[in-house]
């Protein structure tokens, strides 16, 4: 039964599975494409390494910037766990990938 994806393209659905798969289970790419469902777990770790790099590239805009005491959407937890993986407690270069919040 078609459980696995056969199109080239992500669909909004399976990148927001991705996501949360991501989130709940990080690098267990096994796991993640459980959670996506339509997508091999080599798939899911093109699709993550892919996420990753665009991750580390792209900084938060003004635009993205929530205050302080707001919760973290779902990329900044994903961007501070791929922010520790790979600087560890090397805070200055997580707060330049984190991107600042407003304390007001």
């Amino acid at each position: 039964p078609g459980k696995r994806g056969t199109g080239k393209h992500w669909t909004p659905e399976e990148h927001a599975r991705f996501l949360v798969g991501l989130e709940a289970h990080w690098r267990e790419w096994s796991l993640v494409s459980e959670h996506v469902r339509t997508r091999t777990s080599a798939q899911v770790f093109s699709r993550a390494k892919g996420y990753f790099d665009k991750l580390r590239q792209e900084r938060p805009s003004a635009a993205q910037k929530k205050e302080a005491n707001e919760p973290w959407t779902q990329e900044e937890r994903l961007r501070f766990l791929l922010g520790v993986e790979t600087h560890g407690c090397q805070w200055d270069q997580l707060a330049q990938l984190m991107g600042t919040r407003d304390a007001e």
